[in-house]
């Protein structure tokens, strides 16, 4: 099974969101996360649910609701430890460059996806 990072810009749509994870529920690929992404996602959905005139307390509840799915449905799914990957990533990948893998450690995964490796 491969790995894909979902960022915020296909978690706010929700329907991209929920085809997204209910093909990842099925165990055609493991989703992934940042603490980063997942601040963002918070404060596009708060955005947008007050453009729609949700109340602040249905918002808040409603984003209780989503995290805990998230977290319960993918409990693997955060990674940590990200940054000097992807500082390496993009200081080694250049238009002329044939290959963009990044040397070094590679990104420490949430505790319970370690376990589970």
């Amino acid at each position: 099974m491969f790995s894909a990072l979902l960022d915020t810009c296909v978690l706010v749509p929700s329907r991209a969101r929920d085809v997204l994870l209910e093909a990842a529920s099925t165990g055609v690929y493991r989703p992934l996360w940042s603490s980063e992404i997942l601040a963002e996602l918070d404060r596009a959905l708060r955005l947008l649910q007050t453009r729609r005139g949700m109340a602040a307390e249905e918002t808040d509840a409603y984003l209780v609701r989503l995290f805990r799915q998230l977290e319960t449905s993918f409990p693997d799914a955060l990674v940590t430890d990200w940054e000097s990957s992807a500082t390496t990533a993009t200081s080694r990948c250049t238009p002329s460059s044939q290959s963009c893998s990044p040397p070094g450690p590679r990104p420490t995964w949430s505790t319970s996806a370690a376990a589970s490796a």
